[in-house]
């Protein structure tokens, strides 16, 4: 893939031409720039599109996975080792051994005690970050951030 960014002094928005012969590819960069991804949750006894652009962070807590958004919560079918991997494209890192955020609702973070870090969500709620993950974190969001 080529990629080519070209900056117009006075245009209103910034405009996206993609020129392709691959379409399941060009799908995917699509749906990535509208936030159209979905994963399914379950509330109760009913199952629910979720927005991926919308979850806060997926937890594991007694071997169930669960989807958090800015109000709700959802059980996650997928285990957390698959999210990792399919998702990481999109925005979400693994934070901890039960935690992956959306690195697009981190809002600040702190260090903490014993090398760790508190990422403050959009949300209001505060994600622990443990030692192990701390630099992988920093690097996917751009840099010694603090």
């Amino acid at each position: 893939m080529k990629l080519i960014v070209e900056k117009i002094s006075g245009l209103t928005e910034i405009e996206i031409n993609i020129r392709h012969d691959h379409d399941e590819e060009v799908a995917r960069i699509v749906a990535l720039f509208n936030h159209e991804l979905t994963i399914i949750g379950k509330k109760g006894e009913r199952n629910y599109p979720l927005n991926l652009g919308d979850i806060y962070y997926f937890e594991s807590v007694d071997e169930k996975v669960f989807a958090y958004d800015k109000t709700d919560v959802y059980q996650i079918k997928e285990r957390l080792y698959e999210l990792e991997s399919s998702l990481a494209d999109y925005g979400f890192s693994r934070v901890s051994i039960s935690a992956i955020v959306n690195l697009h609702h981190i809002n600040h973070f702190k260090s903490s005690l014993n090398g760790r870090i508190e990422a403050k969500l959009g949300n209001g709620e505060t994600i622990i970050v443990s030692r192990n993950y701390v630099k992988d974190l920093k690097a996917a969001l751009g840099g010694d951030r603090k």
